[in-house]
């Protein structure tokens, strides 16, 4: 388990406030989940470890943080930005999805969206990023891009409406606590 001053722990903390426990809502597309971690990622998981498939409400810590940690910290390339912008690209990938993390970010550094990341990217954010007040600013352009598509997402899709309020609420928490 990590140590709980590092970044990443940072991050699972604000993350895990919001994705509670076990939750099956016939309304969410993610369908059965547990502290956030859905059916179908967990049975990947499980699986290419070699170990039997079983119930998201037996996840454990060791695995809810390995599967955290590789699957969404390290996958959307959160290791190699800075805090407040790590916590809120994790917290993304966490409730949308890593490309999807990745490519907001892509749209809002100018570069082809396509959901991962290389060099390029990384060069942009690199070049975007050399003062604190730059990593704040552009948390707080990617909160706002996290906000609009998720008004677009329930206009488009009228059966997730019911998500709005409880996302608009995780975005503002998430901008107090990247003090954006």
């Amino acid at each position: 388990m990590p140590s709980s001053d590092t970044p990443f722990s940072q991050a699972l903390t604000f993350t895990l406030k919001w994705e509670g426990g076990y939750s099956n809502n016939v309304a969410d597309p993610g369908g059965e989940t547990m502290m956030g971690v859905t059916k179908k990622v967990y049975d990947a998981w499980r699986t290419k470890q070699g170990l039997p498939i079983r119930s998201v409400k037996d996840i454990e810590a060791t695995e809810l943080h390995s599967i955290y940690y590789n699957g969404y910290w390290l996958a959307s390339a959160c290791d190699k930005m800075e805090p407040p912008l790590s916590t809120a690209v994790f917290d993304t990938a966490v409730n949308m999805g890593k490309d999807r993390a990745i490519r907001h970010l892509q749209r809002i550094l100018c570069v082809h969206d396509d959901g991962i990341w290389g060099p390029q990217s990384q060069a942009a954010l690199d070049a975007a990023t050399t003062t604190a007040e730059d990593i704040s600013g552009l948390t707080e352009d990617y909160i706002d891009l996290r906000d609009s598509f998720y008004h677009k997402l329930a206009l488009a899709k009228p059966r997730l409406a019911v998500f709005l309020k409880g996302w608009l609420r995780r975005t503002a928490a998430l901008r107090k606590t990247c003090g954006v």
